[in-house]
């Protein structure tokens, strides 16, 4: 999933302005450094969390 959010946000990339395009830069950089097997487990204990509350 992360991957096709990846390739997504690539191609958004050299549609939009240069203002924007650090800002996509950094969360590119931060999905290739973080794998969805670290985040999406990390979520759905917060939100066990959350409901036990």
């Amino acid at each position: 999933m992360i991957h096709d959010v990846s390739e997504w946000l690539k191609w958004l990339k050299h549609r939009i302005s240069d203002g924007f395009e650090r800002s996509i830069d950094a969360l590119l950089n931060f999905l290739e450094c973080c794998p969805h097997e670290n985040l999406i487990p990390r979520r759905k204990k917060f939100r066990l969390e959350n409901n036990d509350e």
